[in-house]
This record gives C-alpha cells, sequence and structure tokens, in this order.
C-alpha cells in the first residue's frame, strides 16, 4: 500500500516511486519547499529496512502542536469543530459547550491571540471566527 490516510496526517511509502525511478532527493527537497511555502509544517521522514516513510501534516494544528498551547478541552473541541464546519459564531460557541457569552468570547480572544483564529464580520451580530490554518 502506498497511501495510509488518517484525520491529522497522511503517510505514504516513496518505496513505489524509487522503483520507478524518479529522482527522490529532488522531490524531497520540493515537498519540504512546498509545505513551508504553505504554511505547514515540515515533513517527517522515516527510514525503514524497505523504504523511507514520509508523514506529510495537513494541519499545524495537530495534536503534538495544540499540546503545547496550554488550549482547555472547550477550545480543543471547538477546534476540530471548525475542521469541520469552517466557522463558528461566540453565540454557537457558547451554546455549544453551554457556558456564559462572556466565557465563550474569552476563549475564543485566547485563540485569537494564539494566531489559531481569524476574526471575521463587521459587528457584534454578525462576527464569527475560522482556522487561520
Amino acid at each position: 500500500m502506498d497511501t495510509i490516510e488518517s484525520e491529522e496526517k497522511i503517510v505514504w511509502s516513496n518505496e513505489a516511486r524509487h522503483k520507478r525511478g524518479l529522482d527522490i532527493n529532488k522531490e524531497l527537497i520540493e515537498m519540504v519547499g512546498r509545505c513551508v511555502e504553505w504554511g505547514l509544517p515540515e515533513p517527517e521522514f522515516e527510514v525503514t529496512e524497505t523504504s523511507l516513510v514520509v508523514t506529510l501534516w495537513k494541519s499545524k494544528l495537530n495534536e503534538e502542536y495544540l499540546d503545547t498551547l496550554g488550549l482547555n478541552e472547550r477550545q480543543r473541541k471547538a477546534i476540530n469543530y471548525m475542521k469541520k464546519h469552517k466557522k463558528i459564531a461566540s453565540k454557537e460557541y457558547a451554546e455549544l459547550f453551554s457556558i456564559t457569552d462572556r466565557t465563550a468570547r474569552n476563549d475564543l480572544k485566547s485563540l485569537l491571540d494564539k494566531k489559531i483564529l481569524i476574526q471575521r464580520g463587521t459587528s457584534k451580530k454578525l462576527t464569527y471566527y475560522e482556522l487561520s490554518v
């Protein structure tokens, strides 16, 4: 199998590409460059007995990165929610977690300050938040 997909990463073996005579080094350098260009984490490389395994992260917002940010459980769940639904409003956040509007605003502001979210809209009623990456 050349490709294994999961929610947070794509892993594939380059063994098949090597057999076809492709320039692996050139492709790997280009791959790293594209990841950096697109604002994604650099790929992880692992050499096994039979192949080179490359892990490409779809998002900076993987579990390892989130662990470094000191997020509360609501914020982590909200990030996963936004991965599926693309955006969230403050009122929706409050209802989703059965919390006050003030707590929702504080949580969202913290995510804004950490550059995880981008604020959209022009007024309180029209404001919503999207993932920045």
